[in-house]
């Protein structure tokens, strides 16, 4: 009788079905590049919690070129959204510790709560060490009709081929780029009419297509007197040019500065001129 027990035990474990437990080794044995791809489509709280399935992945997260931080995924309801949360500014500061900012690629932080704004841009600037990359797929867009481009950080655009082709309206304000850059953001647009710039010189290679052309943050000097003279020398297709003072320009040297750009040969006298 106990020998009949004893065989239908053995019989009920072999008959038993093994549980599969070579799906993890096989992800396990992807390349750090595979593994990496699939961990940049979740959130980085939930990529760095795949450290503690093995040894293997214990570093796997540090190279995931894409970070998204939320703090939301951090709350507990209920929890007063007036409550900052030193855990996911510490858990931020920590990844971007041992991540390398040279190959992040996309950077997301949201943030419901109250942060402490040094910390807020020490990661904001972590994120841009690198120049921005803007998609690459929109400096093809067919779609694209209007664009607005702030930032104060150095951009990537293409150095050859079409840029924006469809693009009528661009406003643009960049801090200190380079001439290159504005160059071949500008000058490769066939389609530009209207332009709107802050703080920096238009290229000249624009006078051929736009037609209306917005400067922000004149204030003057006399460098800037040869870019205008240019614009109005040979920008035959302009219809309108609005320059628009710094706040700290008095009202009598807007009028001087008005006068004097009136005086400059015009490739069309149909072109007006404001300052504002």
């Amino acid at each position: 009788m106990a020998h009949d027990r004893q065989n239908n035990v053995t019989k009920r474990k072999r008959g038993r079905p093994k549980t599969n437990r070579g799906n993890a080794d096989r992800i396990s044995a992807l390349p750090d590049s595979v593994l990496c791809h699939i961990l940049s489509y979740i959130p980085t709280k939930h990529a760095v919690a795949t450290s503690v399935i093995a040894k293997r992945w214990q570093n796997v997260w540090t190279a995931v070129p894409n970070l998204s931080f939320d703090d939301r995924l951090c709350l507990r309801p209920p929890a007063s959204t007036y409550v900052p949360l030193r855990g996911f500014a510490d858990f931020v500061h920590t990844v971007l510790l041992r991540t390398n900012p040279a190959k992040i690629g996309k950077f997301s932080l949201y943030c419901s709560r109250p942060t402490n704004l040094a910390r807020f841009y020490d990661w904001i600037a972590t994120a841009l060490m690198q120049p921005v990359e803007l998609p690459e797929a929109i400096y093809s867009a067919a779609c694209l009709k209007v664009l607005t481009l702030d930032s104060d950080f150095s951009i990537q655009v293409p150095y050859s081929g079409t840029c924006f082709p469809s693009v009528k309206i661009l406003s643009v304000r960049l801090e200190n780029p380079e001439k290159s850059v504005t160059e071949n953001l500008f000058c490769s647009c066939p389609s530009l009419e209207e332009l709107s710039v802050t703080d920096f010189d238009v290229p000249h290679c624009l006078v051929h297509t736009v037609k209306n052309i917005e400067i922000k943050g004149v204030q003057g000097d006399e460098d800037e007197r040869p870019l205008l003279k240019y614009l109005l020398q040979f920008a035959a297709t302009m219809e309108k040019m609005l320059m628009w003072a710094k706040a700290s320009v008095p009202k009598e040297n807007r009028a001087n500065l008005r006068e004097s750009i009136l005086q400059l040969p015009r490739a069309s006298m149909k072109t007006t001129i404001e300052i504002k």
